[in-house]
């Protein structure tokens, strides 16, 4: 990857520290403090989610008669799909239909448990211990209590150098990305306008990577609802490849191949062919993060392919 390198990634997890936070006096930080501020989260969390538990559910209201059917497509909870009607009395039929369900659900909803509410709020507190600094620099790691973090809150002397710091990645960050685009728009000019408009699945799982009498071919699903008699599966197929960069084992192993995920990609025309840069999430690797760069001919891309065996 030129542009959207693994530092790349990693400065977009730093452009805005803050985020969510509120400033808290560096003298109100101490362990009675924070014991205050957690029992105060607690109660809060507690009235917050009875309160939402209580709320009847509500529906946009529809005007049937200047509907367009057309524009509506539901989803089957049961089966996954996607379904289009054909008819606007079977939008109507739909409509009618899920607002019954879920006034049903509601009336017969229990009572709302104090106790569960109470154990979701600890869980997830103590699954904020654990990741509430991770994306901080070191010098703010060991300035902040990782239990005030979970709650929210970052002493205002953090707090605010934080805030300069992030100020300072947005600007490298949109810089990297300016070049990028420029770069990216001269490329568009030397490949087929149809490898630019087929390529790119941001989030998709990959399911297959492997080589097929000199042509590599990742299988990937992706992550959107289907309608009746498709499948969310897409086969891209680098024809006449080479690796030019894979990182460590994260391909390496086919059958566990799905513990990667797609994020960004670059194209570049390269010697008569492409070069397809790709950059996914991996559970292989030591920082999450693995390249892929191959050298091919051209690029296939078919979308709503069956595969012999679908990944758990």
């Amino acid at each position: 990857m030129k542009f959207y390198t693994k530092q790349w990634y990693e400065l977009m997890q730093r452009l805005d520290y803050c985020l969510g936070m509120k400033s808290i006096d560096d003298a109100k930080c101490t362990d009675a403090d924070i014991q205050r501020l957690h029992v105060r989260a607690r109660k809060k969390h507690v009235k917050d989610a009875e309160r939402e538990y209580n709320e009847p559910p509500q529906f946009v209201e529809l005007d049937f008669d200047e509907l367009d059917f057309e524009e509506f497509v539901f989803f089957d909870v049961e089966t996954g799909k996607l379904i289009k009607p054909g008819s606007v009395d079977e939008v109507k039929r739909n409509y009618e239909e899920q607002c019954r369900r879920e006034y049903e659900l509601f009336e017969s909803r229990p009572p709302f448990d104090r106790d569960e509410s109470l154990a979701e709020f600890d869980e997830m507190y103590e699954n904020r211990m654990k990741y509430a600094l991770e994306n901080y620099p070191g010098w703010a790691k060991s300035r902040v209590d990782a239990r005030l973090a979970a709650l929210g809150y970052l002493p205002k002397s953090v707090y605010d150098r934080l805030k300069d710091e992030s100020k300072a990645n947005k600007r490298e960050f949109d810089e990297i990305n300016r070049a990028a685009r420029k770069a990216f728009a001269a490329e568009r000019k030397k490949l087929p306008e149809r490898i630019f408009d087929d390529f790119g699945f941001h989030d998709a799982e990959l399911v297959e990577f492997a080589e097929r009498d000199g042509d590599f071919v990742i299988v990937l699903r992706g992550c959107f609802a289907c309608f009746d008699g498709e499948t969310p599966y897409i086969r891209v197929t680098f024809r006449n490849a080479k690796i030019s960069e894979a990182d460590g084992d994260a391909f390496s192993d086919t059958d566990d191949a799905r513990c990667c995920v797609w994020l960004y990609d670059e194209l570049y025309a390269v010697d008569g062919g492409i070069e397809a840069h790709m950059l996914f999430s991996s559970d292989k690797t030591k920082d999450g993060l693995a390249y892929l760069t191959l050298r091919c001919a051209d690029i296939d891309v078919e979308r709503n392919v069956a595969v012999d065996k679908a990944p758990d």
